[in-house]
């Protein structure tokens, strides 16, 4: 539904409901943890998750008339999703991810062609980033202020939280994970670095630099080195990826300029560093490495019994969620995990059959998103959509490559930023489509109008 108020003295704008249902799912990825850990109901986040997705197809729906192979596979993808489901307890935590892919799935389906649909989504995604980044300084400045926020947590999140601050080890500011709050970190950096891409060359807007430069150092202090690495990847991707012949190469060897350079500036400041929670990871992991020692935080046990589960259940797995009710006795003591790697997790509770349905959308979205954005860089078409698609990429990147080592497809935050991601993808092939169908459409009236001035 679009209520259109131009002509009002109250309004000089039209209330578009696409941009309120997409900037909601984002501004609720952000809020995940309000509800799982100071809340403490999955129940009302499940309830809202349906709400969202029911919300976002019914004000939406009228207003979407062409569709993909792709949406499809999506809507495929969540039926494989549904039914392995069948094969999972009545946990409730454990229908969170169903409900994730539900309004996500919708929201890919439902996004509308317009850009503009986007504007209110970024503006949260910069919000919640800052919001994120100064709550690691309230906690490094100002811890008293922050046992207030650390209060509200669970006792056993609280203590975890609080001893990783008083080491040093990790500050996870608002939130109960590290890891977390590094994810919304990344978000609003990969949206500063995509806004700041001008024509089709990559080119940084100084306006741009000490927001980029302060959420980079909060990430620093979450101690994530996977995130940190994988940030890299997705903003050299944004480099490299949109071009090809000639200009991939060049942008291929000014990265390897690039990350020597950074390597130097590592080597001669790596005492300085190791004051830094991530670097100072970085450099014990390398030492251990060197030694022998397993770096993978514990996670190699985890894959290898990812891996028999699946070769004792290769075509349908042992459903959804179960993988964690398995590691106690096996893997771990008394503590439930998940694989921290979603594709050898899928294996295991989905099968080839479900990982073939999920895994495949990722793949040819990610493909898709790269071919359109060539499109965009060889024909100039910079507008509104370039810094959408170029977020998009990044985000994809990230994501893809997260899962070799945490639990994105598990994590609703995670989660639901890499369906927003997909959504824009989407949108702009329609966006695209329709655009030919009006051209096609002015070319036939155009046809039209000379056949009949011929006949006259």
């Amino acid at each position: 539904m679009r209520f259109d108020l131009r002509n009002t003295p109250i309004s000089k704008r039209s209330i578009d409901t696409t941009e309120l249902s997409i900037a909601f799912f984002v501004f609720l990825s952000f809020c995940i943890q309000f509800f799982t850990h100071i809340i403490g109901s999955n129940v009302l986040l499940i309830l809202i998750l349906l709400l969202t997705g029911l919300m976002i197809f019914f004000l939406n729906f009228h207003k979407t008339n062409i569709y993909f192979f792709l949406s499809f596979l999506w809507l495929a993808a969540l039926v494989a999703v549904t039914l392995s489901y069948f094969q999972t307890g009545l946990y409730i935590s454990k229908y969170m991810d169903l409900f994730v892919f539900f309004a996500g799935i919708l929201l890919i389906q439902f996004a509308g062609d317009n850009s503009d649909s986007f504007n209110l989504s970024r503006k949260v995604i910069i919000f919640f980033s800052f919001f994120y980044a100064v709550s690691i300084w309230v906690q490094v400045l100002a811890p008293s202020v922050y046992l207030h926020f650390a209060n509200l947590l669970p006792e056993s999140n609280r203590l975890e939280v609080v001893k990783w601050g008083q080491t040093g080890a990790y500050f996870t500011g608002f939130s109960s994970n590290p890891a977390f709050t590094a994810g919304h970190l990344v978000c609003g950096i990969f949206l500063l670095v995509a806004e700041s891409i001008q024509k089709p060359k990559f080119k940084i807007q100084l306006n741009r630099v000490f927001p980029f430069a302060f959420l980079l150092l909060s990430l620093f202090l979450t101690g994530k080195r996977s995130h940190m690495l994988f940030l890299l990847v997705a903003v050299l991707s944004m480099y490299i990826l949109p071009h090809k012949g000639r200009a991939f190469f060049i942008k291929i060897r000014n990265t390897i300029f690039i990350l020597v350079f950074l390597l130097l500036l590592f080597l001669v400041f790596r005492k300085q560093l190791m004051t830094i929670p991530l670097f100072s990871r970085i450099i014990q992991s390398i030492a251990d490495f060197l030694e022998g020692t397993d770096i993978s935080s514990g996670r190699l046990p985890l894959y290898r019994h990812a891996w028999g589960l699946f070769k004792e259940n290769p075509w349908f797995g042992i459903g959804w969620g179960n993988f964690r009710e398995t590691t106690i006795g096996a893997v771990t003591l008394k503590t439930k995990m998940e694989t921290h790697n979603i594709y050898l997790q899928l294996l295991a509770e989905t099968g080839i059959v479900g990982f073939s349905f999920i895994v495949t959308p990722m793949l040819i979205m990610f493909y898709t998103t790269i071919r359109r954005i060539r499109q965009c860089v060889r024909y100039e078409k910079i507008g509104s959509w370039i810094a959408l698609m170029y977020y998009s990429l990044a985000y994809q990147v990230f994501f893809l490559l997260y899962g070799v080592t945490g639990n994105g497809v598990y994590d609703p935050n995670f989660l639901m930023m890499y369906l927003f991601s997909a959504a824009i993808t989407m949108s702009y092939m329609r966006y695209l489509q329709q655009e030919s169908l009006i051209v096609f459409s002015g070319l036939s009236k155009a046809k039209l109008y000379r056949n009949r001035e011929s006949t006259v």
